[in-house]
């Protein structure tokens, strides 16, 4: 049968004529395509394979909530939240088992290579759907791949792996058996706060009088805190607590079920603040002047950067340090054995560096990893030995052989 028609509720209003008739003609249409399937034990069976951060999870949370609107026990949804690193494992396991699946979706990981390669050799690689706001040298995308950094709903601005998910689904059918304006409004807000966090717009429009009065730019920083306060479980529980509250609006400010959570949400802010001042005042100042042999490509490093340690490493630090010190072309944040590199000046793409040492990105915000050896045994006077990457603290020529460095953008 034909597939139902994607029908903005969004801009209908609450309780009209309109809004009632429209809900009649999407039940009639759901209830016949679920009455027209071929009987199975499950409707919908997908595996959804993300990133670790908010971004990542706040993908998933959109399959877990979607999985809700079906009737019970007629879908299957896997989730796995993993690091970069590890989707060509994933992926290879993933197809090991594939025939359980309808769908198998990728959000909020760079698709290398490899990772493509393993795609189209597979007979059921058009199963796999990739949703992804990275930078990549992949030679062209299959169908079903979406990697962009453009915001399909928001022109002119950047988009997040969230983001590109949502706008697929919500033209998809399975939306259309949400028909509570208010859950779809409550999602839509949910999805820009995690774009506005992850691409960092909240931080670069927060002097905007316009920009503050756009509940999205506050509530997106103190999201991205609560992610981090809470365990994942208790996160999600959080999140489709909030889904189906009446006043889809309120999403970091306390509520009966969650009455601490202004409160603990101002002393992270202040806690948060103070670290980053600390944080800031560790910054060294270096030239990263230097020739990297890898693979077999020499690639050439001339920036003026920061490099910051941190044991909690966070954009706020880089950010700020890079709107204190002008005079920088990049910030470097060493956070354990992860480098963040990022960098507000149009003419530095901190991604392509990042790419040098097996990593990724963005523009203006990417990073890789270095061996936890070197990153035990880090600090300022060995900068460039230990990141193996950039120049030392006093201008030169510096030859580096290929290092074997793990992805991680």
């Amino acid at each position: 049968m034909d597939e139902p028609k994607f029908i903005d509720l969004e801009n209908v209003e609450p309780g009209s004529e309109e809004e009632s008739e429209i809900v009649r003609k999407m039940n009639i249409e759901v209830q016949k395509r679920l009455a027209d399937e071929t009987p199975k034990e499950y409707l919908l069976r997908m595996k959804h394979i993300s990133h670790l951060d908010l971004d990542g999870f706040g993908a998933t949370i959109l399959s877990e909530i979607l999985m809700k609107f079906y009737p019970e026990n007629s879908t299957l949804l896997e989730t796995k939240n993993i690091l970069p690193n590890k989707l060509a494992q994933e992926l290879k396991d993933t197809f090991e088992h594939i025939d359980d699946y309808n769908i198998v979706v990728i959000t909020d990981l760079a698709i290398n290579q490899t990772v493509l390669n393993m795609i189209r050799e597979h007979p059921q690689g058009y199963k796999i759907h990739v949703f992804d706001h990275h930078i990549t040298d992949v030679d062209h995308l299959e169908d079903g791949m979406v990697v962009t950094e453009n915001s399909p709903i928001h022109p002119g601005h950047l988009t997040c792996a969230t983001e590109l998910y949502y706008d697929f689904i919500r033209k998809d059918k399975i939306y259309s058996v949400i028909h509570n304006n208010n859950i779809r409004r409550a999602i839509r807000y949910f999805v820009e706060c995690v774009r506005v966090y992850d691409t960092f717009e909240f931080w670069s429009t927060r002097k905007d009088p316009e920009m503050e009065q756009d509940m999205a730019y506050l509530d997106a920083p103190r999201l991205n805190t609560l992610f981090h306060i809470m365990d994942r479980d208790e996160f999600k529980e959080y999140i489709f607590k909030y889904i189906y509250s009446s006043d889809w609006e309120r999403l970091t400010i306390s509520t009966q079920a969650y009455p601490w959570v202004s409160k603990i949400l101002e002393l992270e802010n202040n806690k948060n603040m103070k670290y980053v001042e600390s944080a800031i005042r560790r910054i060294v100042k270096t030239p990263l002047q230097c020739l990297v042999f890898r693979g077999s490509a020499i690639h050439k490093l001339d920036y003026n950067a920061g490099v910051i340690y941190a044991e909690r490493s966070s954009p706020l630090i880089a950010n700020e340090a890079l709107e204190r010190h002008p005079d920088l072309d990049l910030c470097a944040v060493v956070s354990n054995n992860q480098v963040s590199l990022y960098s507000n000046k149009e003419n530095v793409n901190v991604c392509n560096i990042a790419k040098i040492f097996g990593g990724g990105g963005h523009a203006s915000a990417a990073g890789f990893t270095i061996p936890y050896i070197s990153a035990s045994v880090f600090n300022m006077d060995h900068f460039a030995r230990i990141l193996e990457c950039a120049g030392n603290l006093t201008p030169g020529t510096i030859v580096f052989e290929d290092l074997d460095v793990t992805d991680t953008n």
